[in-house]
């Protein structure tokens, strides 16, 4: 007699469906991210001023950026702003190590100037860089800072500018490592991103910053 056969049903697998959802998600995250980087980012064509505006507190490559318009013949004269702030571990102050370092360069001593009194924030820097410009007949300036802090510093400096007839340009640093494509990629990218947002929001509600 013949025993029938156990039939032996095995589970059936589901096919995991395309991950498009996922996919589309992440790639508006970045464009998100991606134009969030953008709007802080802001620059004018480069032309001829009268003086080109060092914001002083920023990495190097502000110098070696202020210096290359000066080379340029962007302008003939180069202003640092004073902050009074002294490297870690004592020495000269933060403006006059730019000054030896834009003499190192190629700029002439004669060519670069400081703004007076100590600023401790854009907006100080503003006041200050203005107070020059009344002082020297300067009709126009290109500031020159980081990629991030473009815009704030435009909205500060028109505001600051309103009604003194100086025409005010800015400049973002050149192959800076903030890229508005590429920010949300590193540590530091997130940070300077969200801090800046912060103080633009600041800003914009009349609360003093940096």
């Amino acid at each position: 007699m013949a025993i029938p056969s156990a039939r032996i049903e095995l589970p059936r697998v589901k096919r995991r469906k395309a991950p498009w959802l996922l996919l589309v998600l992440l790639v508006l995250a970045y464009l998100v991210l991606w134009a969030a980087g953008a709007f802080l980012v802001v620059g004018d064509r480069t032309q001829p001023v009268d003086v080109i505006v060092l914001l002083s507190g920023g990495h190097e490559t502000r110098l070696e950026e202020a210096v290359r318009l000066y080379k340029s013949g962007t302008a003939n004269r180069l202003l640092i702003t004073e902050t009074g702030a002294i490297p870690e571990g004592g020495g000269p102050r933060a403006s006059t190590l730019l000054q030896r370092q834009a003499q190192a360069a190629g700029v002439p001593e004669g060519a670069i100037a400081t703004t007076m009194g100590r600023s401790a924030s854009t907006v100080d820097e503003a006041a200050a860089v203005l107070a020059f410009c009344d002082r020297q007949g300067v009709r126009s300036v290109l500031v020159v800072t980081d990629p991030y802090h473009t815009r704030r510093t435009l909205m500060i400096f028109d505001s600051a500018f309103s009604g003194s007839g100086v025409q005010v340009l800015v400049r973002p640093v050149r192959g800076h490592w903030y890229q508005s494509s590429t920010w949300m990629f590193s540590l530091p990218g997130w940070r300077a991103t969200v801090l800046e947002y912060a103080k633009l929001a600041a800003a914009l509600a009349g609360i003093p910053g940096d």
